[in-house]
């Protein structure tokens, strides 16, 4: 059930952002010239992604690991469980963990367009002190931790599979 309402939570914080880069983008004032655009779409696009962030990532991660555990759990199951509910219990974990897999992706989606968000910001700066700069560094650095999160639980999540192929564990001799 946690697995759940962590996820709708995050599609919330998704719908969110979406809907707030879009509002943030339609109600700016337009500009003109040279790169207009991007003045207008840097923080549009950094407000609608400012959800996607590695602490973010690592709490899908942390739901991905209970998932893991409740596949391991009942694959596991002593003989005198009912096989329906073994297979039901380790089939909604593994469609959960493909739900958290999902999630992770949107997350480094997010993660990348805040980062090109503030890309389009900052290059329109006349300002090219560190301070501008060493905020991309920061950006950078968080889409690699994201990317890192995104592909270990990805792996985690395929690994999932061969655990337990569907059929209930056989009652031992």
């Amino acid at each position: 059930m946690a697995a759940v309402v962590i996820l709708v939570a995050v599609g919330l914080l998704v719908l969110g952002g979406l809907a707030t880069g879009i509002a943030a983008a339609a109600g700016a004032p337009e500009a003109f010239g040279p790169g207009a655009g991007a003045v207008t779409a840097g923080p549009s696009i950094q407000l609608g992604a400012v959800w996607a962030e590695p602490l973010l990532a690592i709490v899908l991660f942390g739901v991905l690991g209970a998932c893991w555990w409740h596949v391991d759990a009942w694959s596991g199951a002593v003989s005198d469980a009912d096989p329906k509910e073994v297979t039901g219990h380790i089939r909604r974990g593994r469609q959960i963990a493909r739900w958290v897999s999902v999630a992770l992706v949107l997350t480094l989606a997010g993660s990348v367009a805040l980062f090109a968000g503030l890309l389009l910001t900052n290059s329109h700066s006349d300002n090219v002190s560190s301070l501008i700069w060493s905020r991309d560094i920061y950006e950078a650095a968080s889409v690699l931790a994201v990317a890192t999160i995104v592909i270990g639980g990805i792996w985690a999540a395929t690994q999932l599979g061969p655990r337990f192929a569907g059929e209930p564990p056989q009652a031992a001799d």
